[in-house]
């Protein structure tokens, strides 16, 4: 037969399949067999890691601009201030604020404030899949009814945040010394 395939050498194929493997062959697949295992380990463990930068920055910037729009507010757009305020809240968080509105508007619009704050520092405290802490540091410039001209001020703020499916939401915050 021209062209056709020839039979394997099935002698040969027996002889190979019935001797035992060597010490040294032996050692030489565990080896492979441990280096494949050890890759694996890091591939999972660099995108873990991966994944904790992420939520990490994620978690920042959700509080730069929570605390940025604390921080920005004026009589004149107040609304418009508490709405950005409140994006990124949970339900509970949001709820503490509505408690609080009534009187942080008046105060707001009474003493015709207007601040323009900003983020200088913000760090992560402690995080985990489901909760994040992040200490801020924040520079406001504010001018009242009272004053005689624009004031600077320093603040310091613990931000507690929630995971909320793929996003953070802000939980809780207090001012801090």
């Amino acid at each position: 037969m021209t062209g056709a395939l020839a039979p394997p050498n099935l002698k040969k194929i027996k002889s190979v399949v019935a001797r035992p493997a060597s010490p040294l062959r032996l050692l030489v697949y565990l080896a492979l067999a441990a280096l494949v295992a050890l890759a694996v380990v890091q591939v999972v463990a660099i995108d873990r890691q991966s994944e904790r930068t992420e939520a990490r920055r994620d978690a920042v910037a959700v509080v730069q601009r929570s605390v940025t729009a604390l921080t920005t507010v004026s009589a004149k757009s107040l609304d418009d201030d508490i709405s950005r305020m409140m994006k990124d809240a949970t339900p509970g968080f949001r709820s503490q604020f509505e408690k609080q509105a009534k009187a942080f508007r008046e105060g707001v619009q009474q003493g015709k404030v207007s601040s323009k704050g900003s983020v200088t520092a913000a760090g992560v405290s402690s995080i985990t899949d489901r909760k994040a802490v992040v200490m801020v540091a924040a520079d406001g410039t504010v001018s009242n009814a009272v004053s005689s001209g624009p004031q600077q001020r320093s603040y310091r703020l613990r931000v507690t945040l929630k995971r909320s499916g793929d996003h953070w939401l802000v939980s809780g915050m207090e001012f801090v010394s």
